[in-house]
């Protein structure tokens, strides 16, 4: 039964609808003049997909020099009036390139025309992507290509321990063994009602006074926190918990109803419930004590070592960089002898369970945009360009290959990656730079900014098999779907100010709410006697001004 619902969750993921160009209209489409085509980022090497679609569409791409996720760069390339003929930058704001004239619009038809593959796409799945980036001032233009990231719709953050950790200390899991589910390299997803928050206190109790690894000693960290960025109450240590309390992320655009009220996240009474709970626990010694001096590169670390019981990681991370938790937490011996890695989602008071969405939609910042001064034809290239990697949805081999070929980690097949198992059936496999010719291009895919698409037609080509039928079942199933949530109201449109208020608000507001969760955990202060004098210092410290912004705002789930 289990391998019949791995084929049948696969075959949903590659089985869409052929009606998109025969092949070779990329290059058919592409016209007859050779044209010359700056674009945003830069490379430490030659990229052979670059090369690849500089012979398919008679261009020559040249890149600005402009490295990937260079904010601060694109600020000063933008300032100097250097914005290159095309690109998509990870860091600026699309209406307000728009607004300044820095990119001109697109007209809808003329992506119809040239990007096919991307308009049905954009018709068949994702619909609000032509209302986010429609031109305020003109009539069936766009500002940009939108940028897709299906995998942001669904909970990101679980809890993971040793199963024979647990047997050491004699923690029973009801039917375990007939309930688990595989997902790669020792790592199973496992789930029961018995899975509290009040369940886990006593696991970190016991990980406590207990030896699960068998040293001798009672030195095993019972949960793995720290402190990313400014942030010690963010999601990378802490979505779960926050999960099971129905905390959303904690970002300013997040906000929620508790009881009638709005809240902005960092004031909501699910906040002040959590940072009792980790003061708790703080008290308890159940925290790692570098809580609030080590970052999450330092943490993962400690992670490999075997330091902690339980640790807090992202789903998309199981199975892929050992150097990373889950992976980390158990060594490739440890997964031959049969060593397994619990993976949960715990469960609150009110029966809440799965972190917030990691994002607010499948919609991504990152989208491609064009100078003002582009003229058509070329505008036109520059989508026939972009419209190759869509074709991953036409069900084709060809269409499994551009959109691999696109891929940053990617390019030529059997020079930068291969095929894991069966060709079009299977995950993909980076080869290392050193197992590769010696001629080969240093790069295989596109190494620079370019809007994401990775629709859960992706996942298999990114995970196992069995990981990607669990991924489609349960975290897009209705279940988990109905259960998280990203914001209660999003300035999809960017019609608000709430974006200038938060860059003149934003540092200092996360600064006050990072000191008082310090202090709160910590015991410096009495949570109950000084929440009240922090909300309101909050509010008044520009909290008052986003809740203007946010009253502006259209309901999340109108349109996602």
């Amino acid at each position: 039964m289990r391998n019949k619902t791995m084929a049948i969750a696969l075959a949903l993921a590659l089985a869409v609808p052929a009606t998109v160009p025969a092949a070779g209209d990329e290059e058919a489409a592409a016209g007859d003049a050779h044209l010359e085509i700056t674009w945003l980022g830069d490379s430490p090497g030659e990229s052979w997909w670059i090369g690849q679609l500089e012979e398919m569409f008679d261009v020559t791409i040249t890149l600005n020099g402009v490295a990937r996720f260079d904010g601060e760069a694109e600020r000063i390339m933008v300032a100097a009036g250097e914005f290159p003929d095309t690109g998509a930058p990870c860091c600026l704001n699309t209406l307000t390139l728009y607004e300044d004239q820095v990119v001109r619009s697109l007209p809808e038809e003329m992506l119809r025309t040239n990007a096919p593959d991307y308009a049905r796409a954009m018709d068949e799945r994702y619909p609000a992507i032509w209302k986010i980036f429609r031109a305020p001032d003109m009539e069936g233009e766009q500002m940009a290509m939108g940028a897709i990231a299906e995998g942001s719709m669904a909970s990101v953050f679980h809890l993971f321990t040793r199963k024979d950790w647990l047997d050491a200390l004699g923690v029973e899991l009801p039917d375990y063994d007939a309930t688990k589910a595989f997902l790669a390299r020792g790592i199973h997803y496992y789930e029961n009602d018995a899975l509290t928050l009040d369940w886990l206190e006593n696991l970190l109790v016991a990980y406590r006074d207990g030896d699960p690894d068998g040293n001798g000693k009672n030195d095993t960290i019972p949960y793995g926190a720290y402190t990313q960025g400014a942030s010690p109450y963010g999601s990378w240590p802490w979505g779960a918990i926050q999960g099971a309390l129905g905390v959303p992320t904690m970002n300013l655009d997040r906000n929620q109803y508790v009881d009638g009220q709005l809240y902005v996240a960092h004031v909501s009474p699910r906040f002040k419930e959590f940072t009792e709970l980790v003061a708790r626990w703080w008290d308890m010694g159940l925290i790692d004590s570098e809580f609030f001096t080590i970052d999450r590169g330092a943490s993962w670390e400690k992670a490999a070592t075997g330091a902690f019981g339980v640790y807090n990681s992202n789903y998309n991370y199981v199975g892929r960089v050992p150097a990373r938790p889950p992976d980390n937490m158990i060594s490739d011996e440890e997964v031959a002898a049969g060593v397994e890695l619990v993976m949960f989602a715990p469960i609150g008071p009110r029966g809440e369970q799965f972190a917030g969405m990691y994002g607010t939609s499948y919609v991504r910042s990152q989208v491609q945009m064009m100078n003002k001064n582009l003229d058509d034809a070329k505008t036109a290239r520059v989508m026939q360009i972009i419209n190759s990697k869509y074709r991953l949805n036409d069900g084709t081999e060809e269409g499994i290959d551009l959109w691999i070929q696109w891929e940053y980690n990617h390019g030529q097949q059997g020079v930068h990656w291969e095929w894991a198992g069966e060709p079009y059936r299977s995950q993909t496999r980076r080869i290392p730079a050193d197992e590769r010719p010696a001629d080969a291009p240093a790069r295989g895919g596109f190494p620079t900014n370019y809007p994401n698409y990775s629709p859960v037609e992706s996942f298999a080509f990114t995970y196992p098999a069995q990981q990607t039928a669990w991924i489609l079942n349960h975290l897009f199933g209705d279940r988990v779907q109905s259960r998280t949530f990203a914001t209660e109201y999003f300035d999809i449109f960017n019609e608000t100010d709430f974006r200038e208020v938060t860059g003149r608000r934003g540092e200092a507001l996360q600064t006050m709410t990072a000191e008082f969760f310090a202090k709160a955990v910590t015991g410096e202060i009495d949570i109950d006697a000084e929440w009240d004098r922090y909300v309101a210092d909050w509010m008044a410290a520009g909290g008052d001004d986003l809740m203007a912004e946010i009253a502006k705002m259209p309901r999340w789930s109108d349109f996602f």
